[in-house]
């Protein structure tokens, strides 16, 4: 289940495999071209990676490396301007 808040600007159409090993695909449509901030945290409410990337508009298509993450429950957030999107997801290794 995702989370939105704020405008729009992009829509997330799937994050996969889930449960993730060493890396999680994302699925994102973007309205525009914009620069758009990956994070994670973890269960404990911790920021444990950070990523910046230009999501051009249309479909793209990301991988987020997982592999220095240990085995656990983890949320996936994305932001692009005011929206806001969040998923949790998990890491077996």
């Amino acid at each position: 289940m995702w989370h939105m808040n704020g405008h729009s600007l992009l829509d997330l159409l799937s994050i996969h495999p889930n449960p993730a090993n060493n890396f999680l695909s994302l699925d994102i449509e973007a309205k525009e071209t914009s620069d758009l901030e990956i994070t994670i945290v973890d269960s404990k409410g911790s920021m444990v990676a950070s990523y910046h990337v230009l999501q051009s508009k249309g479909r793209n298509d990301r991988k987020v490396d997982l592999s220095k993450l240990s085995s656990g429950s983890y949320l996936l957030n994305l932001k692009a301007g005011s929206c806001d999107l969040s998923a949790p997801f998990i890491i077996q290794k």
